[in-house]
């Protein structure tokens, strides 16, 4: 793990509401940073975990899901941009 990898992880433990815009801007910018992969790691275990194994299901939606994922793409649009704008500014 780089220096820089060092000081995302210690601005992301302190600030927890950063976690969401890092994650969204290295998916943009930087598809290998070490904070994508803790996530992939730490994710494959919540899927693995009997009491979590229903939330990475498949389930059937009405048409109005839609809307709610126009809203999610939104939102993870919105997420990206704030990291891109954050991520100059972690030391």
């Amino acid at each position: 793990m780089s220096a820089r990898d060092h000081a995302i992880a210690n601005f992301v433990s302190r600030h927890p509401w950063s976690l969401g815009p890092f994650d969204a801007a290295f998916a943009l910018c930087r598809p290998g940073a070490a904070l994508r992969q803790k996530l992939f790691v730490m994710t494959a275990v919540l899927e693995a975990r009997p009491q979590y194994c229903d939330r990475f299901v498949p389930v059937d939606r009405s048409r109005f899901y839609a809307v709610t994922i126009a809203f999610v793409a939104l939102r993870a649009a919105l997420r990206s941009i704030g990291g891109l704008v954050l991520l100059p500014f972690v030391r």
